[in-house]
């Protein structure tokens, strides 16, 4: 505060006349104007404003072109943030002369900013910029506000839908902050973190019914020390997060991760040098997969005060040097809180370095063709306000944002608040609304499934894979948790094979139609039985009859050309899990089925699918796989597994699958 009284009294010393212009200056004035001039120095000194502009407006009288007696007014309007009265005083110094002091013409545009002038404000920053001034950051403010009022002209023309609506009290309290929602792609598991007494710790609520249940602390995760700002896998199984000021951090905060195994969080780790710098790093945010992380930090090599950087996840766990986003995702500004959605091609982030309605924005980018990030835009009015918008998180769906907000600002949502103005640290807590469709990512859906020994029920640990059948390769893998259950994002737009597996069992295979054209709006919901091929409780003595065993698998990955028994490409993943079974189960014999759904004649029918059964057997014995453990057989349409009358039904029908004859 004293250093703003000492610039105030800077002000007052003298200015230099320009040309002959007829105005009084602090140089040049004489008498009882001086005089009142000297007192209102010495009023602002000792921080008395308001006497100090009563002595202003009494060597006004005196010298009524006093032009340093109401430029040092306007200053102390705009010290007490009497913006509309700075914005007068402004105006008569340009009214006196406009080249005495060309910051002025900046500071009136200013004045006119902050009071929502829009118009007003653009033509003076304009005439500012055409008095070819040379302070050089100044024109760069300028020029910035120009293009920001008229975002915001145009935004505020055309307002985006906004109905917010806050989350019941199981979530948000009277007694804490909550904020940083993220939530499972599942959209049944939120963690968020809630600010109590000046302590940051986690709490998990769980979705029951369309309800959110009572949020509890997340146990071996918080401790006495402050965490947050953290980021969940689209499973819920790997957690993210930030805490600072730890004896074991690189910097001044540092990023942590944990997972959740069998039924509860390992102990977090530093992320360690490798990840964090000595710098402040922070706000991570997982990709669908998990495995690509981004976050925030203020590290050497950045483009402005705080980037977004990316790092990989290898297959032995270890995570890439983080390279910086560049642009035109980072700024010279800030640049923060990102947040990738399950799609991988949609990124949102805030920032102010891109013209916005004020402070830090929300904006999304999308991936072009060339894999790259296209330029941000602007979520819009009223989503964003004058105000900052930050931490946030969307649906798998992307038809819901969770939010944290100060309750004011939901009220208020065109009002910035005063500088230095203190926040109510009971009122933050976390909304919801609809996101409108075109700031929505691509559309993306999920599987969920629980892998269960096929004769006890029993959940397994398996291994299961999501393959692009038109490349055929693997595209996510994970293990299935101690409760047998795996989540895995499927976004829209191709086609995908799954694949269970898990050593001594048949494997398990599945597929997902998401074409463009389809819906990827439903979730895909599994429970999976995976077959024993070794002795067990439910087969003791290992028999080796075909009554004793008849295990039948669906290989639902098995595609033929229309009307043909040749195999498509797309079936090559699935063939080779099959001809890798038989070569873990050296003894193992199955035989080939053929099905045909009811369209055409029996005998057509029969021959075809006898055909196909015949193709996908000798595929496997062209992959070195003993003819003498392979059988077909067709049996046309006559051993349907669904209706015939809908054309989800005869693709059921249209299928390939193995019998296990012994193994």
């Amino acid at each position: 505060m004293l250093k703003k009284i000492i610039f105030i009294v800077l002000i007052f010393s003298t200015h230099l006349l320009f040309g002959q212009e007829q105005y009084i200056t602090s140089k040049t004035a004489t008498g009882k104007a001086k005089d009142f001039f000297e007192q209102g120095k010495k009023a602002a000194a000792i921080r008395d404003v308001k006497e100090a502009v009563r002595l202003l407006d009494k060597a006004i009288d005196k010298a009524p072109n006093f032009i340093d007696a109401y430029l040092q007014k306007a200053i102390l309007f705009n010290y007490i943030k009497k913006t509309a009265d700075a914005e007068l005083a402004f105006e008569k110094v340009l009214a006196i002369s406009t080249t005495y002091e060309p910051e002025v013409i900046f500071s009136l545009a200013e004045t006119e900013r902050l009071q929502k002038k829009e118009s007003e404000a653009v033509v003076h920053y304009q005439q500012y910029l055409d008095a070819k001034t040379k302070n050089q950051n100044t024109r760069l403010l300028a020029k910035g506000y120009i293009e920001q009022l008229a975002f915001i002209a145009e935004a505020k023309k055309n307002p985006v839908p906004f109905q917010p609506v806050p989350l019941n009290n199981a979530i948000n309290t009277v007694y804490g902050r909550e904020y940083f929602p993220c939530l499972t792609a599942d959209g049944e598991t939120m963690i968020f973190t809630r600010d109590e007494r000046s302590n940051e710790d986690f709490f998990l609520s769980k979705k029951v019914d369309g309800v959110w249940q009572k949020a509890n602390a997340l146990l071996n995760i918080n401790t006495s020390q402050n965490e947050g700002a953290q980021s969940i896998s689209a499973d819920g199984r790997t957690l993210v997060f930030t805490a600072c000021n730890r004896p074991e951090g690189v910097g001044s905060c540092d990023l942590y991760i944990a997972e959740f195994f069998d039924g509860k969080w390992t102990k977090p780790k530093n992320m360690g040098p490798s990840i964090n710098s000595k710098a402040w790093d922070s706000q991570p945010a997982v990709s669908a997969d998990g495995k690509t992380l981004y976050f925030v930090s203020s590290r050497e090599g950045g483009l402005g005060q705080e980037d977004i950087w990316i790092t990989t996840r290898a297959k032995d766990g270890t995570w890439s040097a983080p390279k910086n986003a560049g642009t035109p995702t980072n700024t010279v500004q800030r640049d923060c809180f990102p947040f990738l959605h399950w799609d991988d091609q949609t990124l949102y982030h805030c920032t102010d370095g891109y013209p916005g309605m004020g402070k830090l924005d929300i904006f999304f980018s999308r991936k072009n063709e060339k894999n790259e990030w296209d330029k941000p835009v602007n979520l819009g009015y009223p989503i964003n306000t004058p105000n900052e918008e930050t931490s946030f998180n969307i649906s798998v769906d992307g038809s819901a944002v969770y939010f944290a907000a100060d309750k004011a600002y939901i009220n208020l949502r065109d009002e910035a608040p005063e500088p230095n103005t203190v926040v109510n640290p009971l009122d933050i807590d976390i909304y919801t609304f609809e996101l409108y469709e075109a700031a929505r990512p691509k559309a993306v859906t999920y599987v969920k499934g629980k892998v269960i020994e096929a004769h006890t029920q029993l959940p397994l640990r398996a291994k299961a894979d999501i393959i692009d059948l038109e490349t055929n390769t693997i595209v996510t893998t994970t293990v299935s948790d101690g409760n047998g259950v795996f989540l895995i994002c499927l976004p829209a737009g191709k086609n995908y094979g799954l694949n269970v597996n898990r050593k001594n069992y048949a494997f398990y295979s599945d597929n997902f139609e998401l074409t463009e054209s389809k819906s990827a709006k439903v979730p895909f919901l599994l429970t999976i039985p995976l077959i024993p091929l070794e002795k067990s409780a439910s087969n003791p003595n290992n028999t080796n009859t075909s009554t004793a065993i008849s295990e039948l698998v669906v290989l639902k990955n098995i595609f033929f050309e229309t009307n043909s028994a040749q195999l498509k490409n797309t079936s090559k993943a699935e063939l080779e899990r099959l001809k890798n079974l038989l070569d873990e189960q050296p003894t193992m014999k199955i035989q080939l089925n053929g099905h045909t759904d009811n369209v055409g004649n029996d005998a057509e029918n029969m021959s075809l699918s006898t055909n196909r059964a015949k193709a996908v057997h000798d595929y496997l014995i062209k992959q070195n796989i003993s003819a003498n453990r392979l059988s077909f057989k067709g049996f046309g349409e006559n051993s349907p597994i669904a209706s015939n009358e809908t054309p989800e039904g005869r693709q059921q029908n249209r299928r390939t699958e193995f019998l296990i004859l012994s193994f």
